[in-house]
């Protein structure tokens, strides 16, 4: 199957339902060590230790959740062997604004509110087809 798309657009939504709780913890001391690299540049991943943990507060929520996502490629080309992108996109993120809303236990009901948005762009994309 050969073929050309000038341009390609989804959008697709999903809806779920999210349930979860998380205990907050304080640290009476928290240590640290910084890790670098071969060419001595600082890495991005450190290891700490929590000393003296407290627990200050708990968090729990549940409900509905939907998100939306759109993918645009501005241009394909495809053969038998090969598919050539250029300038493709996605992005996806909560419908609504917030993806999940928690509840503390000791703070007076207060919320925390979470959001999640994801996205990628490739400017030129070559997939070998085996």
């Amino acid at each position: 199957m050969e073929g050309l798309s000038e341009q390609d657009i989804d959008i697709q939504g999903v809806v779920g339902f999210y349930e979860g709780a998380q205990e907050i913890l304080a640290c009476t001391y928290y240590y640290s060590s910084l890790s670098y690299k071969d060419d001595g540049k600082l890495d991005d991943v450190h290891n700490g230790k929590c000393n003296g943990k407290t627990k200050i507060d708990e968090i729990h929520g549940q409900g509905p959740i939907g998100s939306v996502g759109l993918h645009v490629t501005v241009y394909e080309s495809f053969t038998k062997e090969s598919v050539w992108k250029f300038v493709s996109f996605d992005i996806s993120g909560p419908i609504g604004g917030d993806s999940s809303e928690f509840n503390l236990k000791n703070f007076n009901q207060q919320k925390i509110k979470t959001s999640s948005i994801a996205n990628s762009i490739d400017v030129i994309s070559y997939t070998y087809r085996f």
